[in-house]
């Protein structure tokens, strides 16, 4: 921390008359606020006038431009010693001088200089963030260069991204390179500002210039191609219309290709034009002429660059850890290690007031109340907060009780309850109305409780420990059920109760799995022995008459719940650790995910593998997940691919997709089953279309980090994503595409635009309903329609 009070001590000090600090000496150096300023601009005049100009590229470099818009302030960042020299190429002085600044700046406490902790390279930040708002001189500097620090930043974010794609390829992905209204303004910040740009940066620039003009010529020759087909097209047309040699089927088929044609010709010309209003609602129009692969991709290549179609909610200033939706999908709330909670209005994408400030420690999780009317979050600073989501206050105190983090908390079903878990190896109940503890700790673990789940009456509550325990609670008197459910010899990974709540399994890397009744709390029967190594998970079928197992002996097993017997021999096939299982919706199958980079389906009631196992993974796969329809399979893996399987046929659908160049985090279908989501350590969202091809269109970019969650909002207009990179970002769902499209030009074309790109003699049409005909065409003009999105 810059303590401001010492300079302003420091100052008094040497003013001191007779040994005693006076007023008048304090208003002379200007209060404490004036004491750093003065001292950083002693510290600025005091170098020589040759270095004086590498202070402001070095300075203005160690901070992150905020958004005044947002109500977002400017923060310091850590650059490297080798980053601020490339930065200050431009002037005349060389790295000796750079380093004899930033030494002289750290002597006066305006800098700190230390290694990186991994990579061990020096870098420098700025002591404190005080610095930006105190001193003048860099407040005037930073107003200066807002704009173009802005965008610098964004410049280096894309060009870093372009690198990390395909690294170590010649050919790097040309469809992240700069274009339309992005180029343009790099060309335009690279004739003003020449010498504050890295080389690479510079050349970024060059290269998609030189790849935007190769495109411009490809798409102009493509537009005249199709243009003349488009023409042979219609002149045959004409010719069958007059002398009606063709049939009506002949005439609908010339009709038909003529539209795909219009289509694809409409489509290429709104690429050319990508960053325009104009380029945009051609896309729109291509569309609404046949619902082509090429329409699709020019209105996603429209939105999203430069805009994406998704909203990045900026604000927090460290890794997000946990996004969670409203009960009404109306609100997301994201928590960080930045210390805050923030709320979002999901249709506006606009942040709801202030952060919830309060926590002193990262923030692990929150939660909605089952009515959506409150918060609770969960920190590292011991405690847990309850806000009021419309006022976005806090509701009294924080609940203090825990002696070590929480990691997760979790309302009961009627919401009148909350429970808290965390490394202090307590569980804790919570009266939600009063904010005040219920009863004692729930004490009787002896290592860190990750987590806590309430039985669906929310008579009960389950907590796994480290301890190699379970432990049930009875919610009520907050009492231990009977004796920890002692068993286990080694730790417990998961727990899950039965559909009917009646029963609790339990998996263990004491290689067993074990059930209990929840009423008695005692274990029934004996332990579930068989497998020869960790048992990695456990899954109910739907009726709950079943139980599955995966382990890391290579083998699932399936257990009879009523007996505990094991239904005939272990599922044997794979060669390595199985990580997953799931069963289908209607409890018919169970498909398993395993390191020997395969999938296999299981038929329950033979407990036969169906076929041969679903081969195509070059890498373990660690996620496999049913469809909610049940009739696709979708499977993940370390190779960095997403397959789709069906379910009857054993067969992959479609060739699988590889869009994404890191390993896939995380993976979901949307609630009608058309779209399934990806997010990947490559920093980027991809939509997956069930139905017709794997891949819809090209990934998501925006991200600058790995992105970890992803949730499809309740009524599947929205995904949520959350990144290392300190956002949250909402994307639009293709099904929305056209509406967001005319929400962001706000217009229609007008006649001449129309009649220049789409055609004089084709009628007029509305690109988008809510907005008015465009200037000089017909104001009544009939609207546009589209076909359902893939």
């Amino acid at each position: 921390m810059l303590p401001l009070l010492e300079f302003a001590l420091t100052e008094l000090w040497h003013r001191r008359v007779e040994g005693r600090l006076t007023h008048r000496a304090y208003e002379q150096i200007g209060g404490v606020i004036g004491g750093l300023a003065r001292w950083c601009d002693q510290a600025y005049q005091a170098l020589p006038a040759a270095q004086q100009p590498l202070v402001r590229p070095i300075v203005t470099s160690l901070v992150r431009p905020g958004d005044e818009a947002a109500n977002i302030p400017p923060t310091r960042q850590r650059r490297t010693r080798d980053q601020l020299r490339v930065q200050t190429a431009g002037t005349s002085q060389g790295g000796d001088e750079v380093d004899a600044v930033i030494t002289a700046l750290a002597d006066r406490r305006l800098l700190v200089t230390s290694r990186d902790a991994i990579s061990g390279e020096p870098v420098v930040e700025l002591v404190h963030e005080t610095l930006i708002r105190e001193w003048g001189l860099l407040r005037q500097w930073l107003s200066e260069d807002y704009e173009f620090l802005a965008w610098r930043g964004d410049l280096e974010t894309a060009h870093d991204h372009w690198v990390a794609s395909t690294a170590g390829q010649a050919d790097r992905d040309q469809e992240l390179l700069l274009r339309g209204s992005a180029l343009e303004q790099a060309r335009s910040w690279l004739a003003k500002r020449p010498g504050e740009l890295r080389s690479e940066l510079a050349e970024f620039i060059r290269l998609s210039d030189r790849t935007q003009h190769q495109r411009l010529t490809r798409d102009r020759r493509r537009v005249r191609l199709l243009a003349a087909l488009l023409a042979v097209a219609l002149a045959l047309a004409a010719v069958a219309s007059i002398l009606g040699v063709y049939s009506a089927s002949q005439t609908n088929q010339a009709q038909q290709e003529t539209r795909l044609a219009t289509s694809r010709a409409l489509a290429a010309q709104a690429t050319t034009m990508a960053g325009s209003d104009a380029g945009q609602l051609l896309s729109l129009a291509s569309l609404h002429t046949a619902a082509t692969p090429e329409a699709w991709a020019s209105l996603q290549a429209a939105l999203s660059r430069p805009l994406h179609p998704s909203h990045q909610l900026l604000g927090h200033t460290n890794a997000v850890r946990a996004v969670a939706f409203s009960p009404d999908g109306k609100l997301l709330a994201s928590a960080s290690d930045d210390r805050t909670v923030r709320l979002w209005d999901v249709a506006s994408r606009q942040p709801l007031g202030q952060p919830l400030i309060g926590h002193i420690g990262a923030v692990f999780g929150v939660a909605f109340s089952p009515d959506g009317r409150l918060l609770a979050t969960a920190s590292a600073d011991r405690t847990v907060r309850l806000w009021d989501v419309a006022s976005r206050q806090p509701l009294g105190q924080p609940l203090v009780g825990h002696t070590d983090a929480v990691y997760g908390v979790a309302f009961s079903p009627d919401g009148k309850l909350l429970a808290s878990a965390g490394e202090d190896h307590t569980v804790r109940l919570w009266d939600v109305a009063s904010r005040q503890p219920v009863g004692r700790p729930l004490v009787g673990h002896i290592n860190p409780v990750p987590g806590v789940a309430f039985s669906r009456d929310g008579k009960l509550l389950a907590s796994a420990g480290e301890d190699h325990t379970v432990r049930l609670w009875d919610v009520a008197s907050r009492q231990p059920v009977g004796q920890p459910l002692t068993g286990h010899t080694d730790r417990v990974w998961g727990v899950a109760f039965s559909p009917d709540g009646k029963l609790l399994a339990t998996a263990s890397a004491d290689r067993t799995v074990r059930l209990w009744d929840v009423a008695s709390r005692r274990p029934v029967g004996q332990p579930l022995r068989g497998h020869t190594d960790v048992v990695l998970g456990v899954a109910f079928s739907p009726d709950g008459k079943l139980l599955a197992s995966a382990s890391d002996d290579r083998t699932v097993r399936l257990w009879d719940v009523a007996s505990r017997q094991p239904v005939g021999q272990p599922l044997r096939g794979h060669t390595d650790a199985v990580g997953g299982v799931a069963f289908s919706p209607d409890g018919k199958l169970l498909a398993s995910a395993s390191a020997d980079n395969t999938v296999r389906l299981w038929d329950v009631a033979s407990r036969q593998s169906l076929g041969q196992p679903l081969i195509g993974h070059t890498d373990a796969v660690y996620g496999v997940a049913f469809s909610p329809d049940g009739r696709l399979l979708a499977s993940a893996s370390l190779d960095d691919m997403v397959r789709f399987w069906d379910v009857a046929s054993h067969q992959p659908v479609g060739q699988p997709f590889r869009c994404h160049t890191d390993a896939i985090l995380g993976m979901a279908f949307s609630p009608d089953g058309r779209l399934l989501a990806t997010t990947s350590l490559d920093d980027t969202v991809l939509f997956s279309n069930v139905a017709i091809h794997p891949s819809f269109g090209q990934p998501l970019i925006g991200h600058t980090n790995g992105v970890f969650g992803v949730a499809f909002s309740p009524d599947g207009t929205l995904l949520a994503a959350a990144s290392e990179d300190k956002t949250v970002r909402l994307w639009a769902t293709p099904a929305t595409w056209v509406r967001r499209a005319c929400e962001l030009v706000g217009r229609n074309l007008s006649q001449q635009e129309w009649d220049r790109y789409v055609g004089a003699g084709t009628p007029y049409v509305r690109q988008c309903a809510q907005y008015p005909s465009g200037s000089g065409a017909n104001p009544d003009a009939s609207v546009a329609t589209y076909p359902p999105s893939p």
